[in-house]
């Protein structure tokens, strides 16, 4: 990353990366997680970001606009060779008891549930070469998320329009109001966002910020099976440290 003229490492071996509200950063610029893994499934090996400010825009709510961008063949590709990486394997567990589990595989695999989803339960399954598919899923939050962040002074760059805004299982007098603002029914599930791009979309965004995270740890996705369950970025961190340390021993 080049920002005032300096270089920063900010993706992959030599980033310092860190879980900063809902999402990643490092070197103080976030959200990497979208970008990353936009990265990844074009199989960019490398990149310069220059950046004015350190709240990368969040266009969307998806990796999609990322991954338009990296398709340009001006940028450097990996090889297909398979990574250099010691067996990891855990089981994390976050105080909300969200779940993320990790054993070696012969390749990279996810199985992501989230079991908060607007209709119920949902679930995504697949790999590196299925994630080019779901770079367009949306994050999402609920009402109540969304409008105690408001109070707080958080999400000033962005807008219900970037993203998913769900109900959510309880609506608070500040979720209401902002209801009422937007002109929406607040007994529907989905506030904003309309229909789903892609099946169980709330799972699928949950395995791209997964992929994303690790890539910005270790920068590629190695031979590993993991299974997440209401995971977020502070339990991904635990999982790319394991993964940092494991190369760096």
């Amino acid at each position: 990353m080049r920002r005032d003229g300096e270089e920063l490492v900010v993706w992959g071996l030599g980033s310092r990366p860190e879980p900063v509200g809902r999402c990643t950063s490092s070197a103080g610029v976030g959200p990497l997680e979208h970008l990353s893994a936009a990265a990844l499934a074009n199989g960019v090996s490398g990149w310069i970001l220059e950046v004015e400010h350190g709240d990368l825009p969040i266009f969307d709510g998806s990796a999609a606009i990322w991954a338009e961008a990296f398709a340009h063949d001006s940028f450097p590709r990996r090889s297909d060779s398979t990574e250099s990486v010691r067996p990891v394997s855990g089981r994390w567990i976050s105080e909300r008891g969200g779940v993320l589990e990790a054993e070696p595989s012969d390749r990279f695999r996810m199985s992501v549930e989230w079991t908060r989803g607007p209709h119920g339960i949902e679930v995504w399954e697949g790999g590196a070469r299925d994630l080019a598919g779901i770079l367009g899923a949306r994050t999402f939050a609920t009402a109540m998320e969304y409008a105690g962040a408001l109070q707080a002074g958080l999400l000033k760059g962005t807008g219900p329009s970037s993203g998913r805004l769900l109900r959510g299982e309880a609506v608070s007098d500040a979720a209401l109001g902002l209801a009422r603002e937007l002109g929406v029914d607040p007994s529907e599930r989905v506030w904003t966002g309309g229909p789903q791009r892609i099946p169980g979309e709330c799972a699928a965004h949950k395995a791209v910020d997964l992929a994303g995270d690790i890539g910005v740890w270790i920068g590629y996705l190695p031979p590993l099976s993991v299974f997440a369950r209401d995971a977020g970025h502070e339990l991904h961190h635990r999982l790319g440290r394991a993964l940092r340390d494991a190369l760096e021993a």
